[in-house]
């Protein structure tokens, strides 16, 4: 299980309290199930410097939640 999480935040785009953080990297296979159940999205492992840190499990939004403090 990965320990770094955020709580879940309420998606700007669609409404609905299922952004979570979005983790970049070679991913553990914890990550791959904590990923499978919704606890954060696996980003890839190409980072660019500005990639969003959130995203909705629902709708697929990804960017910053406005008023949101990152960890």
């Amino acid at each position: 299980m990965v320990e770094r999480r955020l709580e879940k935040q309420i998606c700007p785009e669609c409404g609905v309290t299922s952004v979570v953080e979005i983790l970049y990297g070679m991913p553990s296979s914890d990550a791959f199930e904590d990923a499978e159940r919704g606890d954060f999205i696996l980003g890839g492992c190409v980072i660019i410097g500005n990639d969003p840190s959130r995203g909705c499990t629902s709708c697929g939004w990804r960017g910053e939640v406005p008023g949101s403090s990152q960890a």
